[in-house]
């Protein structure tokens, strides 16, 4: 029932004075059951977020037994059930998300002193195999005697049921849940089973056949081997051919409770270690069966658990559906428009970027918002930047954090329009004048600060490979075309002020754009902060605070929103 914290020192009491000639093996099952507590324990509050869990409703389950799903299709299901002491299988379809009122599959003749149930359809559902059980009475003790039956669909309906095979049907043996596959030419059938050559308890078996074959002879079953089977008892084996995967239950490893859906991938003779399902699948209670539908978008199991209101009960079995549930691509979406007209901003060019660490952005797309919309994809848990441009227009920002939400993003962009500035840019010779001469290092020079002319063309700042910038030079993959790699020296008591544009540690191409925006303002500067390698980009000079200011107001307008303003006096950085 689910009492973990309560049955964990019941065993350990039982372990402690259980003196009994087996209690070496007790003491085993009890170390298995103790397993099983720590496990459940640590997973209950695991549960597969990506699983949708539903009990059938009253037309399926009843206060009796229903078990065995078979799901034909995605909207008929077929299953077995124990109605008055008879055991029998039933067909329903879902309509409208309503399964019908279960009904007996018609053109069957099922011998009366047989009860069956536990089917599976081979592929194309040509036969159906199932287990058949007959009451046998030994002495004062009734029992199920167990075997496996197949059936071929003819034109009316099906063939009369025929037994498998002696070495299948072993006698004195239990033989029961089948499930057929085929792979390229060949059916395969899995089967459980307490017969001897077995690990104890039932087993799971399998056997061959060609599919070709008019005769339904497999060869002699083989024992899955020790990765599946245990001395406890396997059971209801399923085979996923898609992902090579068999699903099957067991209460002969550490389990939630009684019997647990495990999985294990490989094929015969080469088997993972099997992997417990954990939560919703499995419980304190016996679940086995596991099945998918035919989309494999879901499927089926069966469980004695209770179920809210739903299943007060684990006096009986019960069907449980799952659907697996896509996880639902997160979006950041909004409109674009022109602040004072109020009206819709066409072909802006609207970027996303990731935000690494502080200063370090990664460019992961770019659209046009052709009607003024925008709309990205995004990943869970991390930092993003938007940025809306448009000519004639200031460009918006937009910075939100995606971590620990499931969330959507709306954000409007209300863009204003920017007067152009008049360009005050200062005149620099090229190299290739002859005035130009490069000038020497002194007292008076910016001990730590390169500058950098950005003298590339449109073309050279539009390159898509990575731009680092360095305290002596640009670099990328293929060397920018023309580096200036001095400046005219401060002079005595040279009062100038700069702009200062960002801190970081390395520029990628989410640069490129911004730098060129404000290239016309000015010559780009390199500072080295400290010894950590960060540096600082500056734009100047300009001779009076005024124009500085001009300046900064058109930068934080279109590239840099944080740019402010720096005095330097005889190159030294005062403010």
């Amino acid at each position: 029932n689910g009492q973990y914290d309560e049955a964990l020192p019941q065993f350990l009491l039982y372990l402690n004075n259980y003196d009994g000639k087996d209690h070496e093996a007790e003491s085993q099952k009890v170390q298995q059951e103790i397993a099983g507590v720590d496990f459940a324990i640590q997973n209950l509050d695991k549960k597969n977020k990506d699983v949708d869990l539903i009990h059938l409703d009253e037309h399926i389950n009843t206060p009796a037994n229903e078990f065995a799903p078979i799901p034909f299709s995605d909207d008929i299901l077929y299953f077995s059930a124990t109605h008055d002491g008879k055991t029998s299988v039933f067909h329903s379809e879902q309509v409208a998300g309503i399964w019908t009122s279960p009904e007996m599959p018609t053109g069957i003749e099922m011998p009366l002193q047989l009860q069956f149930g536990n089917g599976s359809f081979s592929p194309g559902a040509a036969r159906f195999y199932f287990t058949g059980c007959k009451n046998v009475e030994s002495k004062d003790e009734k029992t199920l005697n167990c075997q496996i039956y197949m059936m071929k669909r003819q034109e009316l309906g099906w063939s009369k049921p025929l037994r498998l095979r002696d070495y299948i049907n072993l006698q004195g043996a239990i033989t029961t849940h089948p499930f057929v596959m085929q792979k390229g030419k060949k059916e395969i059938l899995f089967f459980s089973s307490d017969r001897k050559g077995g690990y104890g308890g039932m087993d799971i078996w399998y056997s061959i056949r060609d599919i070709a074959a008019d005769d339904i002879d497999f060869d002699a079953p083989k024992n899955l081997g020790s990765m599946i089977n245990t001395p406890g008892d396997e059971v209801t084996p399923y085979f996923d051919g898609d992902e090579e995967t068999l699903y099957f239950s067991s209460n002969g490893r550490a389990t939630m409770g009684g019997l647990d859906i495990f999985k294990s991938k490989g094929a015969a003779g080469s088997w993972a270690t099997p992997e417990n399902l954990g939560v919703p699948y499995n419980s304190g209670a016996d679940d086995l069966y596991y099945i998918k539908n035919q989309s494999k978008t879901g499927g089926y199991f069966v469980s004695n658990r209770n179920f809210g209101m739903e299943k007060i009960s684990s006096r009986d079995e019960d069907i449980f559906g799952f659907t697996f549930v896509k996880p639902q691509d997160l979006i950041v979406k909004g409109i674009i428009q022109d602040k004072i007209a109020k009206s819709a901003i066409n072909d802006a060019t609207v970027s996303l970027y990731e935000i690494k660490a502080k200063d370090d952005q990664r460019l992961l797309t770019s659209m046009n918002a052709s009607q003024g919309n925008y709309q990205f994809t995004l990943l869970p848990d991390k930092r993003y930047h938007l940025e809306v441009e448009k000519d004639g227009y200031q460009i918006g920002f937009f910075e939100f954090n995606m971590k620990d939400s499931a969330k959507n993003v709306t954000h409007a962009f209300y863009l204003e329009k920017y007067v152009q500035l008049a360009s005050i840019k200062t005149a620099i010779p090229k190299e290739s004048d002859p005035a130009f001469t490069p000038a020497k290092k002194s007292n008076e020079s910016l001990t730590k600060t390169t500058v950098l002319k950005a003298k590339a063309d449109a073309k050279a700042l539009k390159r898509t490979d990575e731009l680092t910038i360095s305290t002596n030079k640009i670099k990328d993959k293929e060397k920018l075309p023309t580096l200036l790699d001095s400046k005219k020296l401060a002079t005595p008591q040279m009062t100038v002020f700069k702009v200062q544009l960002l801190a970081y540690k390395k520029l990628d191409l989410s640069y490129q754009k911004r730098l060129q925006r404000i290239e016309d303002l000015g010559d780009f500067d390199v500072e080295d902060i400290d010894s950590t390698g960060l540096k600082r980009m500056l734009i100047g000079d300009f001779d009076d605070f005024e124009e500085a200011v001009i300046a900064m107001k058109k930068i934080r307008a279109t590239s840099f929103k944080d740019a402010f303003i720096v005095k330097y006096v005889n190159g030294t950085r005062v403010k």
